[in-house]
């Protein structure tokens, strides 16, 4: 099993991300981090590994930070069936501290959820089981 070593937590959270200088069709964002994060296109995608990429995030629900426009570079690009999957890292950006405003919200949910989790799962108190 690859381990994959990170300076960011990537959190699960799907929006829709459009660049026109990518591709005329949406893609869907898989994960995103404070660093970067992870789309796939429903077609194939030829882009420019030294150039920069708008890429404008949407997430519905998220308030201030459910549009953001960041200036991207990619890292990868992965053939996936009839579409293309790609890794950005971001750019200082305008739109930077409502991304990290984003990644907070997502932390403290995540850790919420982990919270309640473990609430259902451990039983603190002790049993014991007599013959």
């Amino acid at each position: 099993m690859k381990s994959e070593r990170r300076n960011a937590t990537r959190y699960e959270e799907i929006g829709r991300v459009d660049s026109q200088e990518l591709c005329a069709l949406p893609g869907v964002m898989d994960d995103i981090s404070e660093t970067g994060c992870k789309v796939h296109f429903p077609v194939p995608v030829t882009l420019d590994m030294e150039r920069e990429y708008d890429l404008t995030i949407r997430m519905p629900g998220k308030g201030e930070a459910s549009s953001i426009t960041l200036v991207s570079r990619p890292e990868w690009v992965r053939e996936q069936g009839e579409g293309s999957a790609l890794g950005f890292s971001f750019l200082p950006s305008q739109d930077f501290p409502k991304l990290q405003s984003l990644i907070k919200m997502l932390e403290e949910r995540s850790s919420d959820e982990d919270e309640s989790i473990m609430n259902m799962i451990v039983d603190l108190r002790p049993n014991f089981v007599t013959c």
